[in-house]
């Protein structure tokens, strides 16, 4: 594996690339009959591989425009689902029965893309509690994506809280499922303060408390990941910022030292919040520039097979 690369927030800033966005929206099936909602941006001329965006909790996909937009200049088709529960998506907010609906949605999403596009090389984008839906998903589908940038990687949760307050979760989870208990502090995910203002008038973005399944569903998941991240051999971009309040960094490095890939970068932003795509200039440009650099070299123009279907 490739050894960490830590960058100063200092670095030189990437030259932004304009490029109109054109995209349409639709919905896909849920194995248990909900329509999901997703949206598609697509670049002049015939895409040279599909970028799959796999959100964060209290997020939806239309959150990521600095991302798409540098995406789809380069050549690339982007797809991005909201979560059940989240964005445009039906469901109740910020609740799952089991995370691995989550985990089954992104795989309906995904044969729906690939009905789209059958010749494309796929890689999956998945940040925070999106990146563990992300290394789930790549563990029971191995061959599936040909690679993945996991951002901000959610990979320990509730170590800040007490036992006692742990337990006292997952017992609520069996017998009061719907309480809701937990918020994340939106002023954790970056330092634009003009971003984070946005994000809190987003009337797509669910601002209350999680429910109690919900918190006990991401942390039986992370728990029964960590022991399996080994089983992960497709190539990895990890990235995460080095001053992220609401994940912690120790997930990426975890998730770098731990698989199975003889391809796996780990880059940490000195001082950077959780969002590194709306971080304030320079460093969301070198992040979306770092990403875009290491799917030109692996994508198949240069040489790599297609993803297996």
């Amino acid at each position: 594996m490739l050894g960490p690369i830590r960058l100063n927030a200092q670095c030189e800033r990437m030259v932004p690339v304009e490029a109109v966005l054109v995209s349409h929206e639709g919905t896909f099936q849920s194995v248990d009959g909900l329509s999901l909602f997703y949206r598609c941006w697509e670049p002049e001329g015939s895409p040279r591989a599909m970028v799959i965006i796999c959100h964060g909790v209290a997020d939806h996909g239309e959150r990521y425009v600095n991302l798409v937009r540098e995406l789809v200049a380069a050549g690339y088709v982007v797809y991005a689902h909201d979560h059940r529960g989240h964005g445009r998506s039906p469901g109740r907010p910020l609740h799952v029965d089991r995370f691995q609906q989550f985990v089954d949605d992104l795989e309906q999403f995904c044969a729906h893309c690939r009905a789209i596009h059958p010749d494309l090389e796929r890689y999956l984008f998945a940040h925070s509690m999106g990146s563990a839906i992300g290394l789930a998903y790549v563990i029971q589908h191995p061959s599936h994506f040909a690679g993945m940038v996991s951002s901000g990687t959610a990979l320990y949760a509730g170590e800040g809280f007490p036992p006692l307050v742990l337990k006292l979760n997952q017992w609520l989870s069996s017998i009061l499922p719907l309480l809701r208990l937990t918020q994340l502090p939106t002023d954790g995910i970056s330092r634009d303060d003009e971003w984070v203002r946005q994000t809190k008038a987003d009337p797509l973005v669910y601002h209350g408390p999680g429910t109690a399944r919900l918190g006990a569903e991401i942390l039986n998941t992370l728990n029964a990941l960590r022991p399996r991240l080994s089983e992960i051999r497709i190539p990895l971009l990890i990235v995460h910022g080095g001053a992220d309040i609401l994940v912690e960094v120790k997930g990426a490095q975890l998730l770098h030292d731990t698989c199975s890939s003889d391809d796996s970068t780990l880059r940490i932003y000195d001082g950077a919040y959780h969002e590194l795509f709306n971080e304030p200039s320079p460093v969301r440009e070198r992040a979306i520039a770092d990403i875009i650099s290491w799917l030109d070299i692996h994508c198949p123009s240069n040489g790599n097979e297609p993803a297996d279907q």
